[in-house]
């Protein structure tokens, strides 16, 4: 038999060789979102990737977007994701996030689009007239910045599309239809300049590719006004 205070400190050895041991899980890591306790917990073996699925499934029911995340005071973003992603909750103490209604963000995509939509059109004609004047190297250093650029506007708009348009077939159809043209034109560029095709791919560059461009603007306009339409509206379309 011991006394208590002896009792006491054989737990307390006992929990501390546990917790050494891997035995003890340890105190669950704190959610905050919008400054307050988030409405839900994590499960005891949950990913810190778990968690933010869980935590963005949350906030895109309520039509809002996570716009801001801290993870023990260090900014998490898309980019360091992945380095965090696999390990346990539980090895973090705080994640704190931050939310605002996704039309705030899309208003933010759409008017970055606008706003590349006519330098990625000039962009195409210039690279265009110089394959047309034979320079072909010169066409070729612009070629992969280019083509960046022109993913990042594919990418961006799908992104727009799946927050205003998600389980809207008419919507994802006619998005679809517009990337699949946007995209093949994309890999045609990536493919290279055929010598034998050469006015081709100065049509593809200089016209077929900015009017493919220029078909997104009405979309994107209607859009932008949907993000701060106060009621129901209709769905963008492309003319």
């Amino acid at each position: 038999m011991c006394d208590d205070a002896a009792c006491r400190r054989h737990g307390r050895r006992r929990h501390a060789a546990r917790r050494e041991a891997g035995g003890d899980k340890g105190a669950p890591m704190k959610i905050e979102l919008n400054g307050e306790k988030a409405p839900f917990t994590a499960r005891p073996d949950a990913t810190l990737k778990d968690v933010l699925t869980q935590l963005r499934a949350h906030c895109s029911q309520r039509g809002q977007v996570v716009s801001e995340l801290t993870l023990d005071g260090t900014a998490l973003t898309l980019a360091t994701e992945p380095e965090f992603g696999e390990r346990r909750a539980r090895e973090f103490k705080l994640l704190r996030a931050r939310s605002v209604p996704v039309e705030r963000i899309v208003r933010s995509i759409i008017k970055g689009l606008l706003e590349a939509l006519d330098n990625l059109k000039a962009k195409s004609v210039a690279i265009g007239a110089l394959v047309k004047q034979g320079r072909r190297t010169d066409a070729f250093a612009h070629l992969g910045a280019f083509t960046s650029d022109l993913a990042f506007f594919s990418d961006g708009i799908h992104h727009c599309c799946t927050c205003l348009g998600a389980g809207k077939p008419d919507v994802e159809a006619l998005v679809r239809e517009g990337l699949a043209d946007l995209k093949d034109m994309l890999a045609r560029l990536k493919s290279g300049i055929p010598a034998t095709e050469v006015d081709r791919f100065t049509d593809l560059l200089s016209i077929e590719l900015p009017e493919s461009l220029e078909r997104w603007r009405p979309f994107l306009k209607t859009a932008a006004e949907l993000t701060t339409a106060p009621g129901p509206a209709e769905n963008p379309g492309l003319n």
